[in-house]
């Protein structure tokens, strides 16, 4: 880890596998990263979220089977742990978790370091802004069914995508919104921009693409809970978006369809690059 200000090392941490996903949610030289892979000794249990600590280069390994994406709170109180393949989202406190293995997510049930919200139809990731958490329920595109909350599920089959709205403080769904595919987010002020693939979403006429299939950018006024807008944009599995300051919004996926100039006589180019 670096101190950016100062330009210096400011400790290292070895990690007992490979990431997608790491938070550092405060400048005390505390991260949180999710493996998946990790193997603890003496159980027989795949998947930890560690907590790193750059300033002693102490590892605490919180065991999460098949811990895939986490996301912290503005403090790193409260973690958000998503699994593959999982209905539920696992909330951690880790500045309590007894070092150097804590198993409480094994411990049968809800405890003070790991509590486990169900409810939901194949969470990947979340947006905190405050105590309240929006969570990214993907549906039939992750897999998974017609479930979750029952605003999703009354979405129209086959497709089950939300963004639920999560209580930190309760741990309580207060509120889901159908949306058209929700792998990832951004979150500007009360809008919310949300990115997906519905499964066999075909593409829009207006679009004059030689893809066959599309993904979704869908506009959401987080203060009415509505959908304001709702484009087509480039398919794959989108897990990149970001805002520039004259407010164009990115949105980068991958494994998505390409369309080459040279196979197509229109000239058309299009990558897994989608800018609304």
């Amino acid at each position: 880890a670096l101190d950016t200000v100062r330009e210096t090392g400011i400790g290292s941490v070895h990690l007992p596998g490979p990431t997608s996903s790491m938070t550092f949610p405060t400048a005390v030289g505390i991260g949180y990263a999710a493996i998946p892979t990790a193997t603890l000794n003496g159980f027989s249990v795949l998947g930890a979220v560690d907590v790193m600590n750059f300033s002693t280069s102490a590892l605490t390994t919180i065991a999460v089977s098949n811990a895939q994406t986490v996301v912290a709170d503005s403090t790193g109180t409260q973690l958000l742990v998503f699994s593959n393949d999982s209905d539920s989202v696992t909330v951690l406190t880790p500045g309590i978790a007894v070092p150097p293995v804590d198993m409480s997510c094994y411990s049968g049930a809800n405890n003070a370091v790991c509590t486990t919200v169900p409810g939901f139809d194949r969470p990947v990731n979340a947006i905190v802004s405050g105590t309240t958490a929006y969570i990214l329920d993907c549906g039939a595109e992750c897999g998974g069914g017609l479930g979750g909350p029952v605003q999703c599920q009354n979405a129209g089959a086959p497709n089950s995508p939300c963004v639920v709205v999560l209580d930190l403080g309760t741990l309580t769904i207060t509120n889901a919104i159908p949306v058209g595919g929700a792998t990832w987010a951004l979150l500007s002020g009360t809008t919310l921009y949300v990115a997906g693939t519905p499964p066999g979403y075909a593409c829009p006429t207006s679009q004059k693409t030689a893809a066959p299939l599309c993904g979704t950018l869908d506009v959401v006024d987080m203060g009415s809970g509505t959908v304001t807008a709702r484009v087509a944009i480039t398919d794959g599995y989108h897990d990149r978006m970001d805002m520039t300051t004259n407010g164009q919004v990115f949105v980068g996926s991958h494994d998505c369809t390409n369309i080459g100039n040279v196979n197509n006589p229109s000239g058309e180019v299009r990558g897994c690059l989608s800018i609304f």
